[in-house]
C-alpha cells in the first residue's frame, strides 16, 4: 500500500472500451469544474442533490448504479418511476428487497443527470452515518465516474471533475502512475510484478 505524503493528486481516468451515451453532462459548456468534498475515516463523501433534494453520497468506485439509504431524516424526496425489486451483490446472503427508480435528476457540482436509475434500500444495515459521524444518504459509482476524468486532490479535499476530451495530464514528480483495468465496471489497480 502506497501512503500518501504532503500534496498527492491522485488521477483516476476511467476508460471504457465502447462508445457508450453520458449519463452525466456539465452544465454551460464548460470543459471542466471543481467539487469540494469532506474527506471522513478515509470516505470521500460529497454533496449530491436527488430530485432537489440535498444529500450527502459517498463515492465507490466499487458500486455498479447509484444507491440511495438511510432516507428517514429525509422526508420530501419523492422518486419516480418506482418498481419494488430483489437486490443482490449487497453482502452475503440472500437478496434484499429494494426500489429500482428510473428517471431521476442527479445534480453533483455542475454535473446533472436528467434520467438517472437508482436504487433505494431499506432494512440493510448499509447505513454508515452513525460509523463516521456525518449523514450519508447513498453511495455514487459507476454511474458518475464513467462520464469522468477526476483528479483527487487529498490535502485540499477539492476533486477536479473533466470531460474526458478535455483533460491533459500533468507532470509529476512526486506521483506514482499504476495499470487500471476494468471488470464488470469494477476498477483494478495492479501493483508489483
Amino acid at each position: 500500500m502506497v501512503k500518501a505524503l504532503g500534496s498527492i493528486i491522485f488521477f483516476l481516468a476511467l476508460v471504457i472500451s465502447c462508445p457508450a451515451q453520458r449519463s452525466f453532462e456539465i452544465d454551460q459548456d464548460k470543459d471542466h469544474f471543481q467539487l469540494s468534498f469532506e474527506l471522513i475515516s478515509d470516505l470521500v463523501i460529497v454533496p449530491v442533490e436527488v430530485n432537489g433534494v440535498a444529500l450527502s453520497f459517498l463515492l465507490d468506485t466499487g458500486v455498479d448504479s447509484t444507491i440511495l439509504f438511510n432516507l428517514s431524516e429525509v422526508d420530501s424526496l419523492e422518486v419516480k418511476n418506482a418498481t419494488t425489486i430483489l437486490l443482490r451483490g449487497l453482502g452475503a446472503g440472500e437478496p434484499i428487497q429494494a426500489i429500482k427508480s428510473s428517471g431521476n435528476e442527479l445534480r453533483i457540482g455542475k454535473a446533472t443527470s436528467s434520467s438517472l436509475s437508482l436504487y433505494v434500500v431499506y432494512d440493510y444495515e448499509i447505513y454508515l452515518s452513525h460509523r463516521v459521524g456525518v449523514p450519508i444518504h447513498g453511495i455514487l459509482g459507476y454511474d458518475f465516474f464513467k462520464d469522468f476524468i477526476l483528479e483527487f486532490n487529498y490535502p485540499r479535499q477539492k476533486i477536479t471533475i473533466y470531460k474526458p476530451e478535455a483533460y491533459r495530464s500533468k507532470k509529476c514528480g512526486k506521483c506514482e502512475e499504476l495499470p487500471l483495468s476494468f471488470h464488470k465496471n469494477k476498477p483494478y489497480i495492479r501493483v508489483g510484478g
